[in-house]
């Protein structure tokens, strides 16, 4: 579960904590959980194992939901509170990259009692090197489509140059 956690944002840890997390973790489907048990097994992830821990952010920030894509869950979560860009989850792009790092992480510790484990480079699960040091790669896509990031709201009241 540790390991899954990493991929919610620092911003959704900071509004919501663990409990809300594993709250969420008790409340997904049965075939959620066995995809996310997966994790660090293989190579690679699998689509499935991606699609449910979507989904398992999805019924983090909308309890009891029938969305399954972040793509859905950013979108009505936009609408309904015209959200900041903070509060939002991530970006499925984003979404893949913390996912790589947690399936990483899982392989470095499915492999804690083996001597001398065969551990593949960070490079190919969301990590690049720099200067001899590892970084995480956030996303390498744009948060929404230009002309939305284009889009201002201002807070007036009362009618103003901005609206």
């Amino acid at each position: 579960m540790h390991s899954v956690e990493q991929i919610t944002p620092d911003a959704f840890q900071a509004m919501h904590g663990k409990p809300l997390c594993w709250k969420a973790f008790l409340n997904v489907d049965e075939d959620v959980v066995r995809e996310m048990a997966k994790l660090g097994t293989t190579l690679t992830p699998s689509e499935e194992t991606i699609k449910a821990i979507e989904k398992f952010v999805c019924e983090l920030y909308v309890p009891n939901t029938s969305l399954t894509t972040v793509k859905e869950l950013r979108w009505l979560l936009f609408r309904k509170k015209q959200a900041q860009s903070e509060r939002l989850p991530p970006t499925r792009g984003a979404l893949l990259k913390a996912v790589l790092r947690a399936y990483y992480q899982a392989i470095v510790w499915d492999n804690d009692v083996v001597a001398n484990p065969d551990i593949p480079s960070p490079e190919n699960y969301g990590w690049e090197k720099n200067d001899n040091r590892w970084f995480p790669v956030m996303t390498r896509l744009l948060p929404a489509p230009e002309a939305i990031i284009q889009l201002v709201k201002c807070g007036c009241t009362k009618q103003c140059a901005s609206n």
